[in-house]
C-alpha cells in the first residue's frame, strides 16, 4: 500500500504518453493532474492504513497468543509423557531382562531361567518366585541371523528382582547378561549415553539412568535424551 501513489503516477504517465500523439497537454495541466492523483492516492493509502492497521495489530496479537498456547500445550504434553513413562517403569521394577539365554529343544523356558539363577547366580529360587517368563521377538533392525531374543522374567516382588540383579556379575563370561527391564524411552537414553560416554560411565538403577563423567564426580541422572550434552 505504501507504493500506491507511485504506482498511480506511473500508470498516469503511461496513459498520458499513449495519447500524446492525439492530444497535447500543457506541462501545467499534466502537473496539476499528477498532483491531484497523488493527493487522491495518498488519501486512499491513509484510509486503508486507518482501516486495516488495527486489524493487523489484532491479528499479530492473536498469533502471539496462539504461539504461547502451543508452547504451553507442548510443555503439558512433555509432563504427561514423563508421568506416563514413570508409571510404566514402576510396573517393570519387578522384572529383569536376560540376554543370551539359549533354550534346548522341547525345554521349559521357565526352568531354564530358574537353573541360571539358582546354579550360576547361586541364589535360592523356586517356580513360585516367578510370575512370568517371556521371550521377546527379535527387533527387525537386528542384522544378526543367530541373534538370541531376550527373555523378560517377572518376579513376584521388586526386592527379589533387585536381589537377582545384584548378582549379575556372576554371569560374566557365560554369554548371558542381565539388565533392568526399561521402557523404550529409557533404553534409548541408556544406549545413546553409553555410545557417548562409554559403558562403564553409564548404568541403570531402579529404572533410572545415571552417568558419571569423572571418577571423582557424583553420578548425574539422565531423564531424557535432552540431558545428554
Amino acid at each position: 500500500m505504501e507504493n500506491l501513489a507511485q504506482k498511480i503516477d506511473q500508470r498516469l504517465d503511461e496513459k498520458l504518453a499513449s495519447v500524446g500523439g492525439k492530444q497535447s497537454f500543457s506541462k501545467g495541466t499534466v502537473s496539476a493532474i499528477k498532483a491531484q492523483s497523488s493527493s487522491i492516492s495518498s488519501e486512499i493509502y491513509r484510509a486503508l492504513v486507518v482501516e486495516f492497521e488495527p486489524k493487523f495489530v489484532a491479528l499479530s496479537d492473536d498469533l502471539k497468543h496462539l504461539k504461547n498456547q502451543c508452547s504451553f500445550m507442548v510443555e503439558r504434553i512433555k509432563v504427561a509423557e514423563h508421568k506416563l513413562d514413570e508409571y510404566e517403569q514402576e510396573k517393570r521394577l519387578n522384572s529383569l531382562m536376560f540376554n543370551g539365554v539359549k533354550q534346548p529343544p522341547n525345554s521349559d523356558l521357565t526352568l531354564v531361567v530358574l537353573d541360571i539363577v539358582s546354579n550360576r547366580m547361586e541364589l535360592e529360587i523356586s517356580n513360585q518366585d516367578v510370575i512370568e517368563v517371556k521371550r521377546l521377538n527379535i527387533s527387525k533392525g537386528n542384522s544378526k541371523q543367530d541373534a538370541i531374543a531376550p527373555v523378560v522374567v517377572t518376579f513376584k516382588s521388586k526386592d527379589l528382582a533387585s536381589k537377582v540383579f545384584k548378582e549379575k556379575s556372576k554371569l560374566a563370561r557365560t554369554g548371558i547378561f542381565v539388565s533392568e527391564d526399561l521402557t523404550k524411552q529409557r533404553r534409548d537414553v541408556l544406549n545413546l549415553a553409553r555410545d557417548k560416554y562409554g559403558n562403564k560411565q553409564v548404568w541403570s538403577h531402579q529404572g533410572r539412568i545415571y552417568v558419571r563423567l569423572a571418577s571423582d564426580s557424583y553420578p548425574r541422572c539422565l531423564w531424557s535424551i535432552d540431558d545428554i550434552a
